[in-house]
């Protein structure tokens, strides 16, 4: 089995309010804590440790500028692993226009609509079934670790599936060479 990656996953985060996405950079930004204060051997050469994975947010205040960067992304062959959508962002287009046209462009995406609304029962995505294993709800106020561990999982997730795609791709080219042969 291969290794993963050592690069950053690349998460879209997207909210009308900028509140909100200063709230994703701060929270998916490494955040580094000094260990070496709490140590019983208080050994200098000790670093301190990241406590939270390795992540490039890119923030969009609107759906139509999240679909210009998965775009963009994809031209530049640097592929969004997953993306935070708020359901309402006026006077633009919705989170569900926005995840629509996401995963039309980039079916392996993993997007998470975000909700201030108790129930997500109005307007939801037309799921089709290529669609539903790739979209999850979180409601506001949504908390630190949720995020982190929505990214990490969903980051690990994408990933896996990435490295699945590249052994498919191979074990078809090993099939067509020896059908050939």
């Amino acid at each position: 089995m291969s290794n993963f990656e050592q690069k950053p996953y690349r998460i879209l985060a997207v909210d009308d309010e900028l509140t909100i996405l200063g709230l994703y950079e701060q929270i998916l930004s490494p955040h580094y804590v000094d260990d070496t204060q709490t140590s019983k051997q208080n050994d200098k050469s000790e670093q301190p440790f990241l406590t939270a994975p390795n992540f490039e947010v890119t923030c969009c205040n609107q759906g139509d500028q999240a679909v210009e960067a998965v775009k963009l992304s994809l031209k530049e062959g640097h592929p969004y692993a997953l993306a935070f959508l708020d359901l309402n962002m006026p006077p633009g287009p919705d989170g569900n226009w926005t995840a629509e046209q996401i995963h039309e462009l980039d079916p392996g995406i993993n997007i998470i609509l975000v909700t201030g609304y108790s129930s997500t029962d109005s307007g939801e995505v037309e799921l089709e079934p290529s669609f539903s294993n790739k979209i999850l709800y979180l409601q506001k106020p949504f908390h630190r670790q949720e995020i982190i561990q929505f990214a990490t999982a969903l980051g690990n997730k994408w990933q896996a599936e990435k490295e699945l795609r590249k052994l498919h791709a191979k074990m078809e080219s090993l099939v067509e060479h020896r059908t050939e042969e």
